[in-house]
């Protein structure tokens, strides 16, 4: 099986479900994986992986799960004969309470 990675994306970004974070705002990062299989096997290009993942970062959303489902979406339509896309997102330094490395997100389908 192919899996074509894009592994510690960077992002940053005004956004997020506390108001604070409209302001102050967070880093971001995503880990992604598409895997396949076929004869021959597919082209993935991880140039275009990155764009969605750009295009994704520049709508606002409170939630870490609004913006895997929308990455999923795009990815499956861009990708259809893909099985499986496993994606990771991480909020660097949430503001709680306390020192927090990361919160983190994960999709697999």
């Amino acid at each position: 099986m192919l899996c074509v990675s894009l592994h510690k994306v960077k992002f940053y970004r005004n956004t997020g479900l506390y108001s604070e974070e409209l302001h102050t705002g967070n880093s971001f990062e995503w880990d992604i994986d598409l895997y396949a299989t076929g004869e021959p096997l597919p082209f993935i290009d991880y140039a275009v992986i990155y764009e969605k993942i750009a295009g994704v970062m520049a709508i606002n959303h409170p939630l870490l799960e609004n913006y895997i489902e929308l990455l999923h979406t795009s990815l499956k339509a861009t990708y259809p004969t893909v099985n499986k896309i496993k994606i990771t997102m991480r909020k660097m330094h949430p503001p709680l309470p306390g020192e927090v490395g990361y919160a983190q997100v994960s999709f697999e389908a």
